[in-house]
């Protein structure tokens, strides 16, 4: 059998197990470690999620994010929480999202902290907190997030939540440029020629 027989080998098994209510899944014996199940669970999920080799589900996606989120899956978490702030397959809510996207941010998932402090720097679902923003911001940016170095640039010019520091802002805004973020490459571009103070 070679591998991409076998590959669709597993999916199939696990489309059938996937299938299965949640009581009949807990029943079965599983021989392998739960990090292989929740690697597999989030791989089969993003199946259904991207709509590759099988119709797109986002019903079925996250279920198999859930289960692989139960097993602190840290990407199977953001997942669940980009669906939520997507509403798909799910009603769209902003704080359903927010403990998915925080919980997946407590392992250090750039994506998960940068979406994460959009929501408390805007206030949405959950009440506006420019403090956990930065803080989350500032932990993306750490993992060279290119929005979250833009945005974190943003607040070190507007003083929120840190004094105003331009040159750090400078510097955020140029690492944000860097990564073809166009807006970065313009602020950066207007704070080298009109300086504030």
């Amino acid at each position: 059998m070679n591998n991409k027989s076998r590959c669709i080998a597993v999916i199939l098994a696990l489309s059938a197990y996937a299938s299965l209510p949640v009581s009949a899944q807990t029943d079965t014996t599983v021989t392998t470690t739960a990090t292989t199940g929740a690697d597999t669970q989030f791989t089969l999920g993003l199946l259904y999620y991207n709509g590759e080799n099988f119709p797109q589900n986002f019903v079925k996606a996250r279920t198999l994010f859930e289960l692989a989120a139960a097993q602190n899956h840290a990407e199977a978490q953001y997942m669940l929480g980009l669906i939520y702030l997507n509403g798909e397959g799910v009603a769209h809510s902003f704080s359903q999202a927010l403990p998915w996207l925080e919980k997946a941010a407590a392992q250090g998932h750039a994506r998960a902290q940068y979406n994460a402090a959009i929501l408390y720097d805007m206030g949405d679902g959950t009440e506006q907190n420019l403090q956990k923003a930065f803080e989350l911001y500032t932990a993306a940016a750490e993992q060279n997030h290119p929005g979250a170095q833009f945005n974190l640039a943003t607040m070190y010019v507007k003083g929120e939540a840190v004094p105003q520091n331009i040159e750090i802002a400078q510097d955020l805004y140029k690492k944000a440029c860097d990564q073809d973020i166009a807006a970065g490459c313009r602020e950066l571009e207007q704070l080298l020629l009109h300086p504030k103070e």
